[in-house]
């Protein structure tokens, strides 16, 4: 529905324009508003966030840091795609990549995955001094990057305006909120905020991606921009930058995903900075480098210690004549944190995992993916996308902008270089926020008007709230694997019912990712049309040869 009614409006600038000065003359007409109104307001608005925020639910646990128990579905040759189209040294953003290369979730997901383990944000900011919160958000930093995938994937780049809001609940009952917005096409720009006000942190990010393909047999995705992080209650600010992302033995050898570069977290109040290289395992006899990170930690050009280990599993820092290594991260001790989401029919026509829906059911499909489908989805979205008038061009020049929704630009100081680096911060008083505000992730992603139009999914009360889950961004055969498991744990825990013990209320009851699967379903197993683009989790009960509804 959503992609009808982008195909259905032409959105030309006049018609805006339009809009806009009726809008305007209409709203001159209206008397003012009174106190009492604007206050009546502001409190309906605030009941209507708690309610989106309550009506939230966990990402599923088979897909914390990757899906488990899935496999890989056959696909057609890449070699000869690649060979007619790269040469080296091209640029990828105008290459179209194989729909069986890409993940199915969009690059604005993608990088929450920085909040996989957002306690050890929490614990950076409190760190006894200055060289324990830096090495903190190195920690940090470094636990983001160990999603795993099947198989070597790329997310999905991100249509202008589109959003993605989330947040995390801590054991001291604060929460830690991540809004991010595609704010620009050419180049491809995804901003970012994150926010937890009860430990005075604040972060804002804008990442240019750049692909590019270099010989012999190596895609790369190069992340530029910059992020600052900012503990508030210590006056510290952090300048962060991001590394590069290589596909490694696209034509022949086995297809494996590294990181490589670069890159510094350096303080300017503090002189402190710790830098970092990702390396690539060599061709041959690498196997014991894979994912190999060193660096140092420095005050100024001094040299306090040097950092060494694997990027997914434990990093350690040498001190000058210390007897023994410290721990800088151990990723065996942290356990991913569940994302906490809108289930998808609540959510608007422009975020990430509505908007995407239809295609990522198709990829999702096992054991065969209609490969064809997918390319004929993905290349309806990009043909909605060229279609706005802010991409078409004349004389070289874009016609019209693109107002961001969410944020502004602004830049961040490079203490290291010296310069001040252009980012994107969530634009507060636009949004009518102070710094001290919580930011309501969920609700601003859903409700922040489009020019595009769409609607989101109706709110539910009472009942009808009951039994909502999460979009399911994971195969129909993982669903299955789930429900099994659950049923096998079923008689023993049936058996500790038994016994003589308090019987658990409604509260503190959580279905199992397979029965909250079902019960997003129909008996028959099909996909619902229950809203605009909407597509909920595959049945455990639908046979796995099942198709999608992909056209719909």
């Amino acid at each position: 529905l959503a992609h009808s009614r982008l195909r259905s409006r032409a959105l030309q600038p006049a018609l805006s324009m339009a809009a806009s000065a009726a809008a305007s003359s209409g709203a001159a007409a209206k008397p003012a508003a009174t106190a009492a109104e604007h206050a009546g307001a502001a409190a309906a608005a605030v009941a209507d966030s708690e309610l989106l925020r309550s009506l939230c639910v966990p990402d599923p646990e088979y897909t914390l840091g990757g899906i488990h128990g899935d496999t890989e579905p056959s696909h057609p040759s890449v070699a000869m795609h690649l060979i007619r189209q790269l040469i080296p040294g091209q640029d990828l953003t105008r290459t179209a990549v194989p729909p069986w290369y890409l993940e199915p979730r969009s690059l604005l997901e993608r990088f929450a995955d920085i909040m996989m383990h957002p306690e050890m944000l929490l614990a950076a900011e409190g760190g006894k001094d200055a060289e324990a919160r830096i090495l903190g958000v190195a920690a940090w930093y470094l636990s983001g990057w160990h999603y795993r995938t099947t198989g070597v994937k790329k997310p999905t780049n991100p249509i202008i305006g589109e959003t993605m809001g989330t947040f995390w609940v801590h054991e001291d009952g604060s929460r830690s909120t991540y809004l991010a917005e595609q704010v620009c096409h050419r180049p491809p720009i995804s901003a970012m905020h994150v926010r937890n006000v009860t430990h005075g942190i604040e972060a804002n990010a804008a990442i240019h991606t750049r692909s590019k393909f270099s010989a012999p047999q190596t895609a790369q995705s190069i992340l530029e921009g910059g992020c600052s992080l900012q503990f508030h209650n210590h006056g510290e600010e952090y300048f962060v930058t991001f590394p590069t992302a290589n596909a490694l033995g696209l034509l022949f050898g086995t297809l494996r995903m590294e990181l490589s570069g670069d890159v510094r977290i350096a303080c300017a109040k503090t002189g402190l900075a710790v830098e970092l290289s990702f390396h690539i395992a060599p061709f041959f006899g690498g196997a014991d480098s894979k994912n190999r990170v060193t660096g140092a930690l420095k005050r100024g050009d001094e040299k306090l210690g040097d950092i060494a280990g694997q990027w997914d599993s434990i990093v350690m820092l040498t001190r000058g004549g210390a007897a023994a290594p410290e721990v800088v991260m151990d990723l065996s001790k942290h356990t991913v944190a569940p994302k906490m989401v809108l289930p998808l029919g609540l959510q608007g026509p422009w975020e990430s995992r509505r908007l995407w829906a239809p295609m990522f059911e198709a990829m999702n499909a096992r054991p065969t993916v209609d490969w064809d489908a997918v390319t004929r989805l993905k290349n309806q979205m990009e043909e909605d996308q060229r279609r706005l008038p802010c991409h078409s061009h004349g004389h070289g020049q874009l016609t019209m902008g693109w107002a961001a929704k969410l944020f502004k630009p602004a830049t961040v100081h490079d203490p290291v270089t010296s310069t001040d680096v252009p980012i994107w911060t969530l634009d507060e008083e636009r949004l009518g926020l102070t710094r001290t505000d919580e930011v309501n992730a969920v609700a601003l992603s859903r409700n922040t008007h489009d020019i595009r139009g769409g609607e989101p999914g109706p709110i539910p009360t009472g009942k009808a709230a009951e039994g909502l889950v999460s979009s399911a961004h994971a195969p129909a055969a993982v669903v299955a694997a789930a429900a099994a498991k659950a049923a096998k744990a079923a008689p023993a825990a049936a058996a500790a019912a038994a016994k003589p013990a308090p019987a658990p209320t409604a509260a503190t009851t959580r279905p199992a990712p397979a029965a909250a699967s079902k019960a997003s379903k129909p008996a028959d197993g099909k996909a619902a049309e229950s809203g605009a683009g909407e597509a909920t989790a595959p049945s455990a009960a639908a046979p796995q040869g099942d198709k999608p509804a992909t056209d719909k």
